[in-house]
């Protein structure tokens, strides 16, 4: 019987410290994603401009350095949401985190 608790709490451990792993990659992703770069590189190029540029480039680029950090957004919710529906202990990591919601 001992033997049985020992394996399911390393199993559980096993698992959370996989799904760590994967909510990590997921963030690492996000953070080095082609629509985050190319938002960095937006930002970069209204600070380079001086401000009576800068109000004329935001006026000329609206909303195009906010959508890339949209759908970057969007892929790593659906990747964590994905890496959690995946893992039993889930819960229990939701749970350390101050994060788990009953709906």
């Amino acid at each position: 019987m001992r033997e049985l608790v020992r394996q399911f709490k390393d199993e559980l451990k096993e698992d959370l410290a996989d799904l760590k792993a994967e909510l990590d990659l997921a963030s690492i992703k996000t953070l080095f994603s082609k629509e985050v770069a190319l938002s960095a590189l937006i930002v970069a190029g209204t600070l380079v401009l001086p401000i009576a540029g800068l109000t004329t480039l935001a006026t000329q680029i609206g909303g195009v350095g906010i959508i890339p950090l949209m759908k970057a957004a969007v892929d790593y919710k659906s990747a964590r949401r994905d890496a959690l529906k995946k893992h039993a202990m889930s819960w229990l990591f939701l749970a350390k985190q101050g994060r788990l919601t009953l709906r």
